[in-house]
């Protein structure tokens, strides 16, 4: 049995729509292999590199399955760890997270993170085994195994750490990088 935390976007108001016209942006993948097929399924392996807008996503291996239409479905990172980043507001600190898989579904607008899950935002942190962001609805749902726990660090709201700053300094280097450093 899991056991569930399921927090609204007004926990955490930073989290909630990413960037409106990132979903309308060309989604770019840089990979060191790839393969497609006639039914839409292409997998990339060695320091893939996801660009689309703002979303970034960095995985060591990646699915991506498109329908009939051309439309992507489903992209799949995973990694040791894959990495995932997105800014919500120009203006402001990219949301990050790091797990051992990342599946990202464009259409329905949510992202779900498992394996030695780390979500931050700023000083903000989310740990679990399972976190699914719903993007639209501005939700998150976090989960652990019965043995284990979810953690949530909330920070009453002022200027970015020094470690906060350096996350998105970090980030923002990893979104200008051409090769993305791998995984």
């Amino acid at each position: 049995m899991m056991r569930t935390l399921a927090l609204l976007a007004a926990l955490v108001p930073g989290i909630a729509l990413a960037l409106s016209d990132d979903a309308e942006q060309p989604i770019e993948v840089h990979a060191e292999e790839g393969v497609a097929n006639a039914a839409g399924v292409a997998v990339l392996k060695g320091s893939v590199r996801l660009v689309q807008g703002s979303l970034l996503v960095l995985a060591d291996r990646m699915t991506i399955e498109r329908d009939a239409d051309n439309r992507v479905q489903v992209i799949v990172g995973e990694g040791s760890p894959a990495t995932f980043q997105q800014r919500l507001e120009a203006d402001e600190s990219p949301v990050t997270a790091r797990a051992n898989s990342i599946v990202y579904r464009p259409a329905d607008e949510w992202v779900e993170f498992s394996g030695e899950v780390f979500l931050f935002q700023d000083d903000d942190e989310f740990h679990g085994e399972r976190i699914r962001w719903d993007i639209r609805e501005g939700r998150i749902d976090a989960s652990a195994p019965e043995s284990g726990e979810v953690k949530l660090i909330l920070h009453p709201a002022k200027e970015p750490s020094a470690a906060g700053a350096e996350r998105a300094a970090e980030a923002d280097e990893a979104a200008r990088s051409p090769a993305g450093g791998g995984a």
